[in-house]
């Protein structure tokens, strides 16, 4: 079964993140997964959520926190905005990722800025 790696990028919807490293939420979230369909539904599991300014949890005027992916967005290794997890640096300031393994712990990664 060959999978692919799913990343959720965060927007700091109402000027902040959300961050809960125990359930595996950073800026960003890396999903391992068959295929987009497998991907959303297990980042459901772990909280992260649609249309959040529909539902009155994210800032209308900023826009909703997290997007749902489709199967265009898996790549072959864990990264970010095309590069290697292991090798991002992040513009402006230091963050986190983590990363959610078929049937391993979750990953947290902390990222240096450039």
């Amino acid at each position: 079964m060959e999978t692919l790696f799913f990343t959720f990028n965060q927007n700091n919807s109402g000027g902040r993140f959300e961050i809960n490293l125990k359930k595996g939420i950073a800026e960003y979230v890396i999903i391992e997964a068959v295929n987009a369909k497998q991907a959303n539904s297990k980042a459901g599991d772990i909280g992260i959520y649609f249309e959040g300014c529909e539902g009155g949890l994210d800032c209308s005027c900023c826009g909703d926190r997290w997007y749902s992916l489709d199967d265009d967005d898996g790549k072959k290794e864990p990264s970010i905005y095309g590069t290697n997890v292991y090798e991002y640096k992040n513009s402006f300031w230091s963050s986190t990722a983590c990363i959610h393994r078929i049937n391993k712990p979750i990953e947290t990664i902390e990222l240096p800025c450039k």
